[in-house]
């Protein structure tokens, strides 16, 4: 008896067409490596590993994708294959000729399409169509088309062949029938397995299209890509588009405001060599904290106490009080703060998550000679961050699930507490300067706080009424986040880093509370406004209230001006300590479901809300004014240009393109 005699007929016929199509799609992918040799090649042998290695376990999400209809619909009496009836075979037969010509077309043309734009098959590729005329005579001109068609042809009638022959054709006489149950056992097994594959990490996150950008290395994350999911992936985003002429007009009409350059050419790159310098490379370690509006703080007059030491340090500081982050987004806050660009993304909400907007020069490349850290207390694959710094920033390291000590409090990882003191734990055996950015999530739903701490929850129940606080559960989780960070400055104030360390912490966005009146609705302030404090105790800065409108995208200007470092700015963040008091500054802010934005100022907030028309508020009396006044107009223009230059630059911010 052979090996698989004993196996029922359906199973052995849904195996053997899992192996053909994972083979099928390992040979695409060699075929790949070996027609861009001269670029491959050159690979260092570990990222040629690795880069194969995702690319395999994409190309088994994508032969899952195409195999569960052939294992769910087995089980219909008439497509059952085992019984080879002719009408059952015809219809599986189309399916897998159908399932073949459509991988086989599209791996043809992500041919062309990388050999042409040196990036695998998107959906920029529908842009084509805009000048169909044009692209096939380019298409014509330049590929061998009627060779590769027949070349394609001759490939699907001998794919199709050996899948008719070999691998759909079946001896329903060579295996005894199994009792139902133990087929059933088998299937649902085999459907469990198949999930399992098609998941792609043993993770709380699925395989995301991002974990093909493990390393800033175009080369390597372009040979880990499969090009069908990538397609899909991109092809969701296909309306995020920009308008030319309106970027070319805004970029003319506000180069002052901006500092750009005006030449024949689209230029947004601009020098910087700050004057100061703060000594010898000073290190800087960025907090962003969960949900931290400025309302439920001490620092802005609530007076629960729920966070004593951020309230005692902000004096201590440069505080920025009037200080917006764009979007009400944790990853979008990520993506500005590290982009120096308001994140305009309408389709999940953040560019982290965008295909065709992880490609950024971040300022933190700058710093050369600095050593580079994110950290996250659950999984970096959440947002696709982790993706998002692995591919723009050369030796950075990320910390996150799997990598500390200590056990997980809820989905998002392990407690603020433990995830700052790892940060001071790894940050302590660091001997060369460096830049460290942390996310906390405690101050977030469940709100679970860990019992091996000595910290102390507090009951108020009613008396939190009005307060910006829901319940008790969220106030502790509040405090906690400060009590976690209090316990982490307490660590390092010993250590060899401290007095030679930029600390700096904001929130990753605000929150609504029914105690504040939200007149601009989403768009409403209490969502955006969160504090910011530079706080350096070992360094010469002197403390400072700063009550001029800054935004989120200025940060990374802000600090490589403070420590010196000269940089090549190419978005629209500014230095917030450089700009004079006499001159105005703003702080754009977004909504993804509703695609509408605002400009705040230090006396106006101008609101363009996509359904309706457009509505400004005057800060000291929170209300609406009809009459404007030409700050008002400047700003209700400069807000258009926020919008448009930001929808061009998430997707023309790569490093080679900007320098």
């Amino acid at each position: 008896m052979r090996l698989f005699d004993s196996v029922p007929r359906r199973f052995l016929l849904l195996l053997k067409t899992f192996v053909f199509f994972a083979t099928l799609l390992t040979l695409l992918r060699i075929i790949f490596f070996l027609v861009f040799h001269d670029v491959l090649f050159e690979l260092p042998g570990g990222l040629t590993f690795q880069a194969f290695w995702l690319g395999f376990r994409f190309d088994l999400r994508l032969t899952v994708i195409l195999w569960l209809p052939f294992l769910l619909l087995s089980w219909v009496p008439f497509l059952n294959l085992t019984k080879q009836k002719p009408f059952t075979l015809l219809i599986w037969r189309i399916y897998w000729l159908f399932i073949l010509t459509v991988v086989l077309i599209a791996y043809a043309v992500d041919l062309g399409y990388f050999a042409y734009v040196k990036t695998r098959l998107d959906a920029s590729i529908l842009g084509m169509a805009r000048d169909f005329k044009i692209s096939m005579n380019m298409i014509w001109e330049t590929y061998p088309v009627i060779p590769g068609f027949g070349a394609i042809i001759m490939l699907i009638w001998g794919l199709n062949h050996l899948l008719r022959v070999k691998i759909l054709n079946t001896d329903t006489e060579k295996s005894p029938p199994w009792p139902l149950a133990y087929r059933s056992i088998l299937y649902v097994l085999s459907f469990i397995f198949a999930l399992g594959i098609g998941y792609g990490k043993w993770s709380r996150y699925p395989l995301r299209w991002s974990d093909a950008y493990f390393t800033p290395n175009e080369n390597a994350s372009q040979l880990a890509i499969n090009p069908i999911l990538l397609l899909g992936n991109t092809y969701s985003r296909r309306g995020e588009n920009w308008d030319l002429g309106k970027v070319k007009k805004y970029h003319a009409e506000f180069a002052q405001y901006f500092d750009f350059e005006i030449t024949d050419t689209l230029n947004f790159a601009r020098y910087t060599s700050p004057s100061n310098s703060l000594g010898d490379s000073p290190n800087i370690v960025i907090f962003i904290l969960e949900t931290f509006p400025t309302f439920k703080t001490g620092a802005y007059g609530n007076q629960l106490e729920a966070s004593p030491f951020f309230d005692k340090i902000a004096p201590q500081s440069i505080h920025f009080r009037n200080f917006y982050v764009p979007k009400f987004s944790t990853a979008a806050s990520i993506f500005c703060s590290m982009s120096g660009l308001p994140d305009v993304s309408t389709i999940n909400k953040s560019s982290t998550r965008d295909p065709g907007a992880i490609h950024q020069h971040l300022l933190m490349n700058d710093l050369k000679t600095y050593q580079k850290h994110f950290f996250i207390g659950g999984s970096a694959n959440w947002g696709d961050i982790g993706g998002f710094f692995k591919n723009n920033v050369e030796g950075i390291t990320i910390h996150e699930e799997g990598d500390y000590e200590v056990e997980e409090v809820n989905a998002w990882g392990i407690s603020d507490y433990h995830l700052l003191q790892a940060i001071h734990q790894t940050l302590s055996t660091e001997t060369a300067p460096f830049i460290s950015v942390a996310l906390t999530a405690g101050h977030h739903p469940p709100y679970s706080i860990p019992e091996d701490t000595d910290f102390e929850s507090r009951k108020l129940g009613s008396k939190l009424a009005g307060s910006g606080f829901l319940h008790d559960q969220e106030y502790n989780s509040f405090r906690f986040m400060d009590y976690a960070l209090e316990a982490f400055f307490k660590s390092a104030e010993t250590s060899s880093y401290y007095q030679n360390t930029l600390f700096v912490i904001l929130g990753d966005h605000g929150f609504g509370d029914s105690s504040i009146p939200a007149h601009q609705g989403n768009l409403s302030l209490q969502y955006h406004h969160v504090p910011l404090l530079i706080y350096a105790p070992g360094l010469n800065i002197s403390p400072q209230e700063i009550y001029k409108t800054v935004s989120e995208i200025d940060l990374m200007p802000t600090l490589l001006s403070l420590v010196g470092q000269p940089y090549i700015n190419t978005t629209l963040g500014k230095d917030a300590l450089s700009i004079p008091d006499s001159v105005s500054h703003y702080a754009f802010t977004f909504n993804a479901s509703s695609a509408s934005y605002g400009l705040v100022s230090d006396k106006y907030y101008v609101v363009k809300n996509s359904y309706g028309p457009i509505d400004v508020y005057e800060h000291d009396s929170d209300q609406k004014i009809d009459e404007w006044n030409d700050e008002v107009t400047y700003m209700s223009r400069l807000s258009d240009a926020y919008y448009e230059l930001s929808k061009y630059l998430r997707y023309n911010n790569k490093e080679d393109q900007t320098l």
